[in-house]
């Protein structure tokens, strides 16, 4: 018998021990998948089985179109509840710019302050639409959150009787994450 004969009868066995150890795993998996008992227990089974690529793409695109929903339905809110003012000259006698007020709790304040900065007080801001915009906290007298090119949480504000605007103090500084696209957190000094 000449090499290449050989070398194609053992490429051929190498072949078929493959396809008789593939076909020996498929039927012990199909034969302990068939045990079971009841239906119940089979669509149970089925339901926790490990999902295929596509099912889990489909399941996440699912759940970020639904955050995204939320944050739209957030946003919306926030930009119904705002309400945009003239800043006024020293004098108080010309307007000199815009800010922009909202009242919420500080924990309704967190469950947005993303949404709040990202999407709609920086966008303002930055594009000078708006000189500063507040949130004024209605359950911490006094206290809320300010953006001005820095963003403040849990800072003083004093609200100016005679215009409406308010002069800000010091409070937590929040930047954006460099780990965490769209999101913020706390500025450690």
């Amino acid at each position: 018998m000449s090499r290449n004969t050989q070398s194609h009868i053992k490429k051929r066995g190498l072949l078929m021990k493959k396809i008789l150890v593939f076909l020996t795993a498929l039927v012990f998996s199909l034969s302990v998948a068939g045990c079971g008992g009841d239906s119940k227990q089979d669509s149970s089974m089925s339901s926790s089985a490990p999902q295929t690529t596509e099912q889990k793409a489909e399941k996440q695109a699912k759940v970020e179109k639904e955050a995204d929903k939320e944050v739209e339905k957030q946003l919306k809110k926030i930009k119904s509840d705002t309400e945009v003012k003239d800043l006024m000259n020293g004098a108080k006698t010309k307007a000199i710019g815009k800010f922009s007020v909202i009242e919420m709790t500080s924990s309704d304040f967190d469950a947005v302050k993303d949404i709040w900065y990202f999407q709609w007080a920086k966008e303002k801001v930055d594009s000078h639409e708006w000189n500063y915009a507040i949130v004024v906290f209605t359950d911490k007298q006094g206290v809320g959150a300010a953006y001005n090119g820095v963003l403040q949480v849990n800072c003083k504000l004093e609200k100016d009787k005679k215009d409406g605007s308010y002069s800000i103090g010091n409070g937590d500084i929040y930047v954006e994450s460099d780990s965490d696209k769209g999101h913020l957190k706390k500025f450690d000094k």
